[in-house]
């Protein structure tokens, strides 16, 4: 007889009571997820999509699943395909019954069909959403969608191109709304900041667009007035806030008492008139009478003569009105400043997306799948059409939804027979700066309650419909709101002194149980999680505290380019100092604690399950740093820093080598070089034989084939080396340019044997980021061809510019560490997990239009640093009150972001804190210096601990011991005791980062080389970019300031006036860069600082500078969008070797350029012969590119008077009689 129901699912065996409920597939009914951490919401997932299947509730085109990364959704995919392979086995195994064959059925009709699944991020199912209603959406078919990384070159040229086109039109006295507008933002801010401005409108049009309609875009007076009616309303609101925060009324209770009984007979009573003017104080919208009390009644002796008690009345009244007129003062004059500034944003904008639209020339970016998704989902009608295919819509990783996307996905659920499921933990909430909003977590979970409440009912088990056992639920799960509680990840040890430490830091209160403040919308609610693992060995936790000068300091807000700071040096090494302690700190407990071996007294946990979190990409090259000096293995995962890694520098120094021999810098990088490997020593007794004693110069190039001016004093393995690097150079030369890229690079690093014999800490991360750099080689060469030459500059461009970009990915089979930031390690579990760098800051946002979310919201424009409007007096009330609220976001994804860091691990947690030494000693029993810096991961952990975040050696161990014994009592569980540890306070030793001290005076020299007018470089080598802080050689050793500039032979006779003008040089450099908002005397310091010390200025040397530089700018006035700025080349004219660096060359309109040389001094009776040398090197720099100037305009600056000189212009048919004159003249060195 046949058995009525096929065997339950092996994969449900082991599901706990909330995750059966969670995978209720009752038709109609929307489920929303509560998963905290390793609580297994993919299994939920995965298994509620098989049940779908297997019961014949939904086809598998009906089942759609959004997950947020690509990843996870071959992930999720991956894991689907598993379960369905695996119950079809089992119900081909199990005995016959009524169901099975119907089962099998439809679960072998998914298996066949499986490559339609609907398994895929938000963007993907956008796409098919547009692809479907291709004509509505107003999009072309098959249309196009562009990467990350071409939409940020489609959005640089679209924004390079309007602002081009904007100048060009003003230049020929056009005018408009636009142009006029493009005219005050330049006026206001600086040309960078504009670019900035309008980047951000592209990129974030979709909530900054809805911002500005609802201002009318700011174009006319009534919209200004409305938008000044809505500040001080604010205002009033702020200001009501401030009262009931204070309590000031029900601290004056007692006095306005009585003041009434004396006011009834004795009105004029001082007294009487003092409580008067408080209430005055309280009730006036306008401020006006603030100023006014806090200067005439803030006096003790006023309050004494009214009777009042002085200490009890005038302190609160006083904080009060410091932070009131603070935080809700109004500048008319900033307020109509950034009321312009927004007007001429609301004009610019609509052309600004149009020109961004013509560069994508019909492809859409992320950001329009989801706009143009949510136009369609407006359409009532196409919303009902498009959602009749999903029967289930599900939704992982919820909390980090922004609100385009709720909005299409509420839509979608609210229009049909769609059931909705969501799952996720607004506690792992940590992508705001993606436009993530946690609050839409809450939304959904309104709208699930509001649509079972009429079908409220116990939940049911997912496979038989039996119901399940309702004291197992709270009410909230027959409302669908489901929470998973049970940890599968973590043992005893993290899990519950987690928890201990996230109930304070979720729930907002101090180590001593007292709440701190109220609770925002945004702030994540407490909920601790239950282990799965009580059985097992209870794992560790280890608080590693650290005394450090720079613990407290902001290490991702490096502020030593700005303008006008003082002591940016040693600002830098404490930051450094702190960053490297926590390094050496982390190392040293991997290989003494974590990888050691029982036997060793340590724990044997293997290096590829141990992972370095850290809060920002920019904290990851000093642990490369100390690891590759310990000889620990690691592999980078969502690194950010490929374009400042050794084997980047090496790759472009060989490449500038290859594509012009006697650039002596790119030369003299690749000989140092893993490549070639010889030593300093040797390269420095071939820079010498390379000045003859007439002072004639050969390249170090010649020099080397030359085995026959080798110095006698060179080594045999130097020699050795130095041969078999000239011959596979040559080797390299014969093909480059004819090979493809791929394959050079290939030849290099197989020939050079760096690749084959490199065997060290980070082997298997340089490998990756060599086989990446390989990829990128191949998408050059698509469009501009197999030059080495140009693919060196274009690495150049962003090894200068800082670009962040993702290192390449190790496999997961490399035994090494993994580093990674936070972020990336979301999703991700590993058996120890080690937490340095708590005190940096982690992505922020630092965008220059700040704006609010909702009907009405208020907008600014972030002043200019060092500008009068960057203070904080000076600045518009919505840039004062957004900027509060965006600290409080901040400090609570802060929160979040060390909850997902904490919980990433399986059996240990190890946490390193840096002290800052106290400049007073600590009494009482909590930290005695209040803790009124930013708000850091640090900061939170330390004040849940009950720790300082100052102190000394002595004065720290009183509170680790108390905190050690509060901590240890809320764990419950004495057997965990022993097994959380917070260590003593030390003080680490000093680390020095890898070699950099070693070889600073090699830089200096070959800084000074590339200052020399004898050293210009065809594509710019930097000095900087040939010492690694990873696996830099040996330094040479300039003993003597002759040696320092050994690189251009004898400092000539006119050096004193050369240094100078290199100092205006260089403060004009440092203006065409980007600071444009510095002052001349600003740019002068910037220069002295960017020369390194080659040379000594007086304080009359600088101040003359600033005279000259000041007497520029006003003749150069706003440069245009396109500069080049010391741009280094070197070309043969004729037998001649042509080296020069252009001091200025800029784009005036599309095809026709202008290179300015600055003079310091007086006329040059060779200038004409110079400047034709750059006009022609201009050309061949800008035809090598692809972009043939029409014109080039060749003009002299003198600085000391301001006068500008146009020498001549010249066009492409000029080109060949200026290279014959400059190869007849000899104006180069050779």
């Amino acid at each position: 007889m046949k058995s009525a129901r096929a065997p339950r699912p092996q994969y449900l065996a082991q599901c706990t009571p909330a995750q059966l409920a969670a995978m209720s597939t009752v038709p109609h009914r929307f489920i929303a997820v509560r998963a905290g951490a390793g609580t297994g919401k993919t299994t939920v997932l995965a298994s509620r999509i098989l049940l779908l299947l297997e019961s014949g509730k939904a086809r598998l085109e009906q089942i759609v699943a959004i997950t947020f990364t690509r990843k996870a959704a071959q992930e999720m995919a991956t894991r689907v395909s598993r379960l369905l392979h695996e119950r079809i086995a089992e119900l081909e195994d199990a005995p016959e019954c009524e169901d099975r064959d119907k089962r099998l059925d439809a679960l072998r009709e998914a298996q066949s069909r499986f490559h339609l699944h609907r398994i895929g991020t938000i963007d993907s199912f956008c796409r098919s959403l547009l692809g479907q209603c291709s004509l509505e959406a107003g999009v072309e078919p098959g249309f196009a969608v562009l990467d990350e990384q071409q939409t940020a070159d489609t959005l640089d040229a679209a924004v390079e191109g309007a602002m081009g086109e904007w100048s060009t039109a003003l230049e020929r006295g056009e005018r408009g709304p636009a142009l006029e507008a493009f005219v005050a933002l330049n006026d206001w801010l600086a040309p960078y900041t504009v670019r900035s401005l309008l980047r951000q409108l592209c990129r974030e049009r979709a909530t900054i667009a809805g911002a500005f309609e609802a201002w009318g875009n700011f174009a006319d007076e009534g919209a200004i007035e409305e938008y000044c009616r809505a500040i001080n309303s604010r205002q009033s609101v702020e200001y009501q806030r401030l009262l009931d925060e204070y309590d000031i009324h029900a601290r004056l209770d007692e006095h306005a008492t009585a003041a009434q009984e004396i006011l009834a007979d004795h009105p004029d009573d001082q007294r009487a008139q003092a409580v008067r003017k408080i209430e005055r104080l309280l009730d006036d919208p306008d401020f006006s009478y603030q100023s006014e009390f806090q200067l005439n009644r803030g006096k003790p002796s006023a309050w004494k003569a009214a009777g009042f008690d002085v200490k009890d009345v005038t302190a609160f009244i006083n904080d009060f009105l410091k932070e009131t007129l603070a935080a809700c003062k109004i500048d008319p004059t900033a307020e109509r400043r950034n009321a312009g500034l927004l007007r001429a944003l609301g004009a610019l904008m609509p052309e600004m997306l149009a020109a961004y639209d013509d560069e994508k020339h019909g492809a859409l970016d992320f950001s329009d799948l989801k706009i143009q998704s949510a136009r369609l989902m407006r359409d009532d009608a196409l919303c009902r059409a498009l959602s009749e295919g999903i029967s289930y819509l599900m939704v992982d990783e919820f909390q980090d939804t922004d609100p385009v996307q709720w909005d299409i996905i509420r839509r979608i659920a609210g229009a049909g027979e769609t059931n909705l499921f969501v799952v996720g933990d607004e506690k792992q909430s940590i992508y705001r700066f993606r436009g993530a909003d946690v609050s839409i977590f809450r939304q959904a979970e309104s709208l699930v309650c509001e649509r079972n409440s009429a079908h409220a009912g116990a939940p049911a088990d997912p496979y038989d419909g039996e119901p399940l056992d309702p004291r197992a639920f709270s009410k909230q799960v027959g409302l669908g709101l489901i929470p998973l509680d049970t940890n599968f990840r973590s043992l005893a040890a993290p899990l519950v002194c987690g928890n201990a430490l996230f109930d304070a830091v979720f729930d907002l209160r101090g180590a001593d149980g007292e709440p701190a403040r109220e609770r925002n919308e945004f702030d994540a609610a407490p909920g601790p999680l239950h282990c799965h693992h009580e059985g097992d060995a209870p794992g560790e936790v280890d608080i590693v505290p650290l005394l450090s000068r720079a613990a407290d300091r902001d290490d991702d807000n490096d502020n030593e380019d700005k303008p006008g700071n003082s002591g940016e040096h040693g600002e830098k090494e404490l930051r450094l100092e702190a960053s490297a302690n926590e390094a050496e700190a982390a190392a040293a407990f991997i290989t003494a604690t974590l990888n050691a071996s029982e036997a060793q007294g340590g724990r044997g946990i293997p290096f590829d399950q141990i992972a370095v979190l850290v809060p920002t990409h920019r904290a990851i090259p000093v642990l490369q740093m100390v690891f590759a000096a310990r000889g620990i293995p690691y592999a980078v995962s969502g690194g950010k820093a490929l374009f400042s890694q050794q084997e980047t520098y090496d790759l472009f120094t060989t490449l500038a080598a290859l594509a012009n021999p006697r650039d002596d810098l790119a030369m003299l990088g690749l000989l140092r070089s893993s490549l070639c490997a010889v030593s300093d020593e040797a390269l420095l007794l071939l820079v010498r034989g390379a000045t003859d004693a007439g002072g004639k110069r050969t390249s170090l190039y010649e020099v080397a084939c030359d085995q026959t001016s080798w110095p006698k004093a060179l080594s045999a393995d130097d020699t050795r080396r130095l041969r078999a690097a000239i011959k596979r150079f040559q080797g390299w030369r014969d093909v480059a340019g004819i090979t493809p890229l791929r394959q050079l690079i290939q030849r290099v690093f197989d020939e050079s044997g760096a690749w084959a014999h490199d065997s060290g800490a980070g082997k298997h991360q340089r490998d990756a980021n060599l086989l990446k750099l390989m990829d990128m080689a191949d998408t050059f060469e698509e469009t501009s061809g197999p030059s080495p030459g140009a693919f060196a500059m274009w690495l150049k461009e962003r090894m200068d510019d800082e670009i962040d970009e993702a290192e390449g990915e190790p496999g997961d089979a490399h035994a090494g560490v993994r580093i990674m930031t936070i972020h990336a390690s979301k999703g991700r579990e590993f058996e120890a997990v080690v937490l340095p760098f708590l005190h940096h800051g982690a992505t922020g946002d630092n965008a220059p239009l700040m704006y609010e979310r909702g009907p009405k919201p208020l907008l600014a424009v972030k002043p200019e640093p060092n500008s009068r409007d960057a203070d904080p007096e000076y600045q518009p009330f919505a840039r004062r009150l957004i900027g509060e609220r965006a600290k409080a976001l901040q400090a609570a994804e802060y929160r979040r972001l060390l909850y997902v860091a904490w919980t990433r691990a399986k059996r240990c947690v190890v946490a390193t804190v840096s002290i800052s030494p106290s400049n007073k000693k600590n009494t009482g029993d909590s930290a005695a210096e209040p803790d009124t810096g930013k708000v850091t991961m640090q900061r939170i952990l330390l004040a849940a601990l009950g720790l300082p975040t100052h102190g000394t050696l002595d004065s720290f161990e009183p509170f680790r011991e108390t905190a050690l014994s509060r901590l240890r009592t809320s764990l419950g569980d004495k057997t965990l005791a022993p097994n959380v540890v917070i260590h003593a306070l030390t003080e680490p030793r000093i680390v020095q980062p890898g070699d950099a001290g070693k070889i600073e005076r090699l830089r200096d020299a070959l800084l000074a080389a590339e200052r020399s007018e004898s050293a210009g470089i065809e594509l710019g080598a930097s000095a900087h970019n040939l010492a690694s802080p990873i696996q830099a050689p040996p330094a040479l050793r300039a003993e003597s300031a002759e040696e320092r500039v050994f690189y251009f032979g004898k400092t000539p006779a006119g050096e004193q006036q050369r240094s100078f003008g290199t100092l205006v040089h260089a403060a004009l450099e440092q203006y065409a860069r980007g600071k444009r908002a510095a002052t001349p005397p600003q740019l002068v310091e910037l220069g002295t600082k960017a020369l390194r010390g080659a040379y000594e200025f007086s304080d009359d040397d600088r101040a003359r500078a600033a005279g000259h530089v000041e007497r520029a700018l006003e003749t150069l006035g706003t440069l245009p969008p396109r500069v080049l700025t010391e741009q280094r080349f070197s070309m043969e004219a004729g037998e001649v070797t042509y080296n020069r660096a252009l001091d200025l060359a800029y784009e005036l309109q599309p095809g026709i350029w202008r290179i300015v040389d600055y003079k310091t001094g007086g006329d040059d009776p060779d200038y004409v012969h110079q400047l034709e040398g750059y006009v022609l090197g201009l050309f061949r720099l800008l035809t090598n590119t692809g972009q043939t100037p029409q014109t080039i305009e060749a003009a002299l600056l003198f600085t000391d008077r301001g006068e500008m000189k146009t020498i001549g212009r010249y066009s492409s048919s000029d080109m060949a009689r200026l290279e014959k004159a400059i190869g007849e003249r000899s104006v180069g060195r050779v």
